[in-house]
């Protein structure tokens, strides 16, 4: 999730920068799609604290992710397209005669994603990993909470942004086998991104799925310790001499 998130300050941007930003006689600044992907990630980030709640959130934000991955790759080839067409492959500078809010979707879908990811791993931490006993005897236990929830999502997210550098390059070097054309060239024109948002789609999906058997299996083993804990030992039978044999 959070490789899928680095793309969003990376790729999506630069993208954004080579294409037309006029609507008829009106310039509209680069930041627009900035803007319209922090109102997505703060609508879609009020999860509520509970575990069910936390599954959900995390299965629903890499759905999004996986289909901000799919509606990204399907612009890039279009966005490709028009390139060829207008004979721009070998001007990377030149502005492309394609409006920049094509990129809406993709960048509404991820702040989406984004904002629900955040606050369930955020959630994770204080509902999974902050006991009971640790909530009730700390005075300021939520204020503590709120805080080292927030550096374990910027940990979580690090991770991913590093992770993001990696996946490029390994992704790469996996496309220039058999004397293949790498698929990250110097410039957009000449790089193939529809390909990589594909794998990536793809990747998500498989973490969709891992996720999925593994949170069938955890809540069996959960029901099983929990019903375990509830029953009811029988009592044992009362001697008159300790056994001390």
């Amino acid at each position: 999730m959070s490789v899928v998130s680095a793309i969003g300050n990376t790729y999506f941007v630069l993208q954004a920068s080579h294409l037309n930003q006029k609507v008829w006689f009106v310039k509209f600044p680069l930041p627009i799609l900035l803007f319209a992907y922090n109102q997505a990630r703060s609508k879609f980030g009020g999860l509520k604290r509970s575990v069910a709640a936390i599954s959900i959130g995390l299965a629903a934000s890499m759905v999004l992710a996986s289909l901000c991955c799919v509606v990204a790759a399907l612009v890039e080839a279009r966005r490709l397209a028009v390139v060829k067409s207008s004979g721009l492959i070998d001007l990377p500078d030149e502005t492309i005669p394609m409006t920049m809010f094509w990129l809406v979707p993709q960048f509404v879908l991820l702040g989406c994603a984004d904002g629900i990811f955040s606050r369930a791993i955020g959630s994770l931490y204080m509902v999974a990993l902050i006991s009971d006993e640790e909530a009730e005897n700390l005075e300021a236990s939520k204020v503590l909470q709120c805080q080292y929830a927030g550096f374990y999502d910027m940990a979580v997210y690090g991770v991913g942004v590093m992770g993001s550098v990696l996946s490029v390059h390994v992704v790469g070097e996996i496309s220039a086998e058999g004397g293949k054309i790498n698929w990250f060239q110097h410039t957009l024109n000449t790089s193939r991104l529809d390909n990589y948002y594909w794998t990536l789609a793809a990747l998500v999906a498989i973490n969709l799925l891992i996720f999925f058997v593994l949170t069938v299996c955890c809540g069996a083993c959960f029901y099983v310790v929990s019903r375990f804990k509830d029953a009811k030992l029988p009592a044992a039978p009362a001697v008159d001499e300790p056994l001390l044999q």
